[in-house]
C-alpha cells in the first residue's frame, strides 16, 4: 500500500489548533506529533507541520526539515503521489542512516511540512525552521520554491536543497548563495537539448513534423524549459510557444494551440494540467490523435496520475524525457529498498532517486559539519557539500557505504560520491551535478504504465 495515511495530519491544519499550553520536556519524543521541545517546553510546530521519521529521543540528534506540496491546497485537496514518493526516498534515507549510528551516536531527523503548493505557506514554514528551529538544511520542491526558500533561509545561514529543481535561471541562485542552495537533478538546458534532439530524429522518419507547439506552464519551471527548447530547435522546426495558467483555465492556450494546427506539441506541465489540458484538446480536431496532433511530455508529467482512462487513448504511445531514474550505481538496490517498504515502484515518477541521494547528501555535509565536535550549521554543512567531489575514495550513496563517508568526512577528508540518480559530480560552482554525470531517460507511455526506452548522455552546449 502507498504511504497515504500518514499524511492525513500534515493535509488539514485545523488538527494543530487544539489543545494549548506549554509543556516541561527534554526531548521532542516527550511532545506531541505537531511539536518540539524547544528549551524544555512544548512548542506548537506551524500549521500541517509534524515531526517525520527519525530519533526524537535525543536532545542532540540532527534534525532537517522538508517542505513540501503534498497536496495541491493548504486546505487539503488532492494528494500528490510524486511527492508522496519523494517524501518517501527522504525518510527511507534517515531511517538508513540512523541504522549505522548516525553520525557517530548522533541520530536524524525529518520535521516534514505540507506546504499545499503556496507560497505563504511555504515562507511562513521556513521562517519558523530558521529562527525558531535553527534547522541547518531544508528540501523543497520545485524551482519556484527554491526561490522563495533561499530568499528566506540563506540569511539565517540554513542550506536548501531540492531534487526536482531544473530551472535554468536558478543557477545564479546557486552562485550567489555561498554554496548554501543545492539541487541533485541537472538544469533543463539539457533536458531542452535531449528533446530537440528527440524530434529530429522523429523528423527523419516523419518529414511532416515541421510545426512543433510547446505549451508550458506559466511558471519559473515551464517558461525556462520553453525557452531553452525553442532556442534549440533546429530551422527544419516551427515552434509555437503557448503558457497557460497552472491549476487555471486552459481553453485560451488550447485555442491558440488549435489554429496552429501543430504536428506534435511538447507539454510542460504538472500532472493535474496534463488530464486538464489533453481532455480538453479534445474538442479542437486539430489537436487530437486523430487530426493528426502527437504529444510529447517533460520531467514533470510522469506521474501515474495521468495515466487516466479520460486520456489514455490520446497519450499512449507517447514519448517523455526526464533526469534519468535508472542511470546511478546504486539505483537497482534502492528500488528494491524503497518498493520492499513502500509498495510503490519509484521508477514511476520523476525523482524519488533524485531525493534519496539528496538526503544522504546532506547527512554526509552535516557529518563534515560535526567534525570535532563542530555545530552542524548550514554554512558548515556548505563547506561539507564542497568535499563531496573529486576525492579519492569513491562512496556509493547506500546504506553500506554510510560508515565510511561519515569517518572520511570527519577526519576533514574529501570523497567522490556516486548516487541512485547518477554519479553525482556535484559543481561546487553551479549547486547542482554536472553535465557529463546528467543522463536523461527517454520514456514512452505503453501498455497503460511507463517503460524506460534510452538512457540519454548529453552533451552541454
Amino acid at each position: 500500500m502507498k504511504r497515504v495515511a500518514p499524511l492525513l495530519g500534515l493535509i488539514c491544519a485545523c488538527s494543530f489548533t487544539t489543545a494549548t499550553g506549554f509543556n516541561e520536556c527534554n526531548t521532542d519524543e516527550e511532545c506531541g506529533a505537531d511539536r518540539v521541545c524547544l528549551q524544555r517546553y512544548c512548542i506548537r510546530l506551524p500549521p500541517a507541520c509534524q515531526r517525520g521519521t527519525g530519533t526524537y529521543s535525543d536532545a542532540h540528534r540532527v534534525a532537517f526539515a522538508a517542505l513540501l506540496p503534498l497536496t495541491d491546497s493548504p486546505d487539503g485537496g488532492a494528494i500528490d503521489e510524486s511527492e508522496v514518493a519523494n517524501l518517501n526516498a527522504l525518510e527511507l534515507a534517515i531511517d538508513e542512516g540512523n541504522q549505522r549510528d548516525g553520525i557517530k551516536g548522533r541520530p536524524f531527523a525529518l520535521f516534514v511540512c505540507n506546504t499545499g503548493d503556496d507560497d505563504a505557506t511555504l515562507k511562513a514554514q521556513a521562517t519558523f525552521m530558521a529562527n525558531t528551529l535553527e534547522v541547518p538544511a531544508v528540501v523543497v520542491s520545485g524551482s519556484a520554491a527554491v526561490i522563495s526558500a533561499a530568499d528566506v533561509l540563506t540569511p539565517h545561514g540554513s542550506m536548501v536543497i531540492s531534487a526536482d529543481a531544473t530551472s535554468p535561471e536558478l543557477i545564479g541562485t546557486y552562485q550567489s548563495s555561498q554554496h548554501l542552495v543545492w539541487r541533485t537533478a541537472p538544469p533543463d538546458t539539457l533536458q531542452a537539448q535531449v528533446v530537440a534532439e528527440q524530434l529530429t530524429l522523429m523528423q527523419q522518419t516523419q518529414p511532416s513534423l515541421a510545426k512543433i507547439g510547446i505549451a508550458y506552464v506559466d511558471t519559473t519551471y515551464g517558461q525556462g524549459l520553453a525557452d531553452a527548447l525553442q532556442m534549440r530547435l533546429p530551422a527544419s522546426f516551427t515552434p509555437k510557444l503557448t503558457p497557460y495558467p497552472r491549476d487555471g483555465d486552459p481553453s485560451g492556450a488550447l485555442t491558440t494551440l488549435a489554429a496552429f494546427s501543430p504536428n506534435l506539441t511538447v507539454l510542460v506541465a504538472f500532472p493535474p494540467d496534463v488530464i486538464s489540458i489533453v481532455s480538453g484538446a479534445k474538442a479542437h480536431p486539430t489537436l487530437t490523435r486523430l487530426g493528426g496532433n502527437q504529444w510529447f511530455f517533460t520531467d514533470a508529467a510522469k506521474d501515474p496520475a495521468i495515466l487516466t482512462p479520460s486520456i489514455l487513448s490520446e497519450i499512449d504511445q507517447s514519448y517523455g524525457t526526464a533526469p534519468a531514474q535508472g542511470a546511478g550505481t546504486e539505483f537497482s538496490a534502492f528500488r528494491d529498498r524503497f518498493e520492499a517498504k513502500y509498495m510503490m515502484d519509484p521508477e514511476n515518477y520523476g525523482f524519488t532517486s533524485h531525493s534519496y541521494d539528496a538526503m544522504y547528501l546532506l547527512m554526509l555535509g552535516a557529518a563534515y559539519a560535526a567534525r570535532d565536535g563542530g555545530d552542524v550549521t548550514g554554512t558548515r554543512m556548505a563547506d561539507g557539500f564542497t568535499r563531496l567531489s573529486g576525492g579519492t575514495t569513491e562512496i556509493i550513496l547506500s546504506p553500506d557505504n554510510f560508515s565510511l563517508g561519515v569517518s572520511a568526512l570527519q577526519m576533514g577528508g574529501t570523497i567522490d560520491v556516486k548516487g541512485s540518480s547518477s554519479d553525482l559530480d556535484l559543481d561546487y560552482d553551479s549547486g547542482c551535478p554536472a553535465s557529463s554525470s546528467s543522463p536523461y531517460e527517454l520514456w514512452q507511455i505503453r501498455d497503460g504504465g511507463f517503460v524506460t526506452d534510452q538512457i540519454i548522455e548529453p552533451m552541454a552546449n
